[in-house]
């Protein structure tokens, strides 16, 4: 949805006296996903519905209708639990950006987007090329480039001049020809996928191997972009956990007799019973790479360590540009209190006690970080 807001948002805004700017296209689509994903993520679609079905015969409890200034109580009570999972990610950037430099595929494509409808160096996305701020010498600007091929001083504001010129050129040149091309190929894709379904159910193995243990291929060249910026470390562990989870777990659970049913059923066949065999891995794996870093957040929370410390020595940003400890503490505290004080208001003390509403934020919390 992102790529989609940032495109439609620069091409309403060419019709504007004076077009968006890059940072203000970044709030445009930033805004349009928030609000699209709201009525998903409040409920609205499939939780609060459901709980007009309540039977008090069959459920023992009457069913509830939220009214619409309950219903507005009840999204700001879930934005409230987002602010909390956003006042969680100071803690593990270390970790998952800095460490481990993970590749979120759709904001690196909207980015990506974005300097080419505007002509600008296509962003790097690698943490550790980066080098932060540029140091500005104190005589004349120019810092000497330490450099044993080169014997000679640069100004480094001229040298990057032109390797962004060299940059924007290039997506001036090949950016859009390779949008254009690309846009058109998926698009194709998915129109020849809406008249001819059997595109969607390629049966690569076989007939047998794609109705009876769903072996089959899905084309999409959606999922072909995310590879290209994921990367070929993290789509190998994909395509490995899909070996293993589909060519030996599923058969193994289904002649084991633990998962006896149909094999695309989640209740008795080897869909579900692997679905739980890899959120555990995942969870576990999330788990045991993020526990380090909020022991060293909590030591370094109380000792207040020098923040030149070896734990920190890949991050490239300064300190004033960090968030403080007391930030993260203070805005988890408020946002879980206010968020908690909202949903009582709407469910009353016996609808959902407080604690439990607590316990929900820090369990939530959890759990979007582990996925």
């Amino acid at each position: 949805m992102s790529i989609q807001s940032a495109l439609i948002g620069f091409l309403v805004s060419r019709i504007l006296p004076v077009p968006l700017t890059p940072e203000e296209i970044v709030v445009v689509q930033t805004t349009a996903v928030a609000t699209g994903t709201m009525p998903l993520a409040a409920g609205f679609v499939g939780i609060l519905p459901a709980l007009t079905l309540i039977s008090e015969e069959r459920d023992g409890t009457p069913p509830i209708h939220l009214s619409w200034l309950s219903a507005v109580a009840w999204s700001c009570g879930v934005a409230f639990f987002g602010l909390a999972s956003v006042f969680l990610s100071p803690p593990i950037r270390k970790q998952v950006i800095i460490e481990e430099q993970l590749t979120f595929p759709s904001g690196t494509a909207t980015a990506q987007l974005i300097s080419v409808l505007h002509k600008l160096p296509p962003p790097d996305t690698s943490v550790r090329r980066r080098s932060g701020y540029t140091r500005i010498s104190s005589e004349g600007g120019v810092v000497p480039r330490e450099d044993s091929n080169l014997l000679f001083t640069v100004d480094p504001g001229e040298v990057q001049y032109e390797i962004e010129n060299e940059e924007r050129t290039t997506v001036e040149n090949e950016g859009w020809w390779t949008l254009s091309w690309s846009f058109s190929a998926s698009g194709i894709l998915t129109f020849l996928a809406f008249f001819f379904p059997v595109t969607f159910t390629v049966p690569l193995f076989g007939n047998y191997l794609a109705k009876e243990w769903l072996w089959y291929f899905t084309p999409s060249l959606s999922y072909v972009g995310q590879g290209i910026i994921m990367g070929f470390p993290t789509t190998l562990s994909m395509n490995l956990g899909m070996f293993v989870g589909w060519a030996i777990l599923s058969p193994l659970s289904k002649f084991s007799g633990w998962a006896p049913g149909p094999v695309g059923d989640m209740t008795t066949g080897a869909r579900g019973w692997i679905l739980w065999t890899a959120l555990g891995i995942m969870c576990a794996d999330s788990f045991v790479s993020l526990f380090p870093v909020l022991i060293d957040y909590a030591a370094d929370l109380l000792s207040k360590r020098n923040k030149n410390s070896e734990t920190n020595h890949h991050e490239i940003e300064t300190e004033d540009r960090l968030v403080s400890s007391s930030w993260v503490v203070g805005g988890l505290l408020t946002s879980i209190s206010a968020g908690t004080i909202l949903v009582w208001a709407v469910f009353g003390h016996d609808g959902i006690k407080p604690w439990a509403t607590v316990l929900g934020y820090i369990l939530g919390a959890m759990l979007s970080i582990f996925g």
